[in-house]
């Protein structure tokens, strides 16, 4: 189950809208690995579960490559690493957000 169905739904809108059809896409596949929070900048990560590499992408630089940031009214950025997956979703001062996350015990 989705931990923050209305935020997916927010991100999904708006990469579709920015015509990454190709990233919302990803978001219905994806499980959270973890989640962090860092309340003195009030700024959140989700981590998202990555499939076991190949070894084809072990042999490629690992961890981030591009970052998609989406200021107001959005605040949030995607993480894409080198396979042109969804690493990860950074939220800033989205307190909704923050507060589905505690609620399910994410955080």
């Amino acid at each position: 189950t989705c931990v923050a169905p209305g935020f997916v739904l927010e991100v999904i809108q708006v990469l579709n809208e920015e015509n990454l059809s190709n990233l919302s896409s990803q978001l219905s596949k994806v499980q959270i690995d973890r989640c962090t929070y860092d309340s003195s900048v009030q700024a959140g990560y989700i981590y998202l579960l990555q499939p076991k590499p190949t070894s084809h992408v072990e042999d490629l630089q690992r961890g981030v490559v591009d970052t998609f940031a989406f200021a107001a009214p959005y605040w949030f950025n995607i993480d894409v690493d080198q396979s042109g997956s969804i690493y990860g979703i950074e939220f800033l001062g989205r307190r909704d957000v923050f507060d589905k996350l505690r609620e399910a015990h994410m955080l």
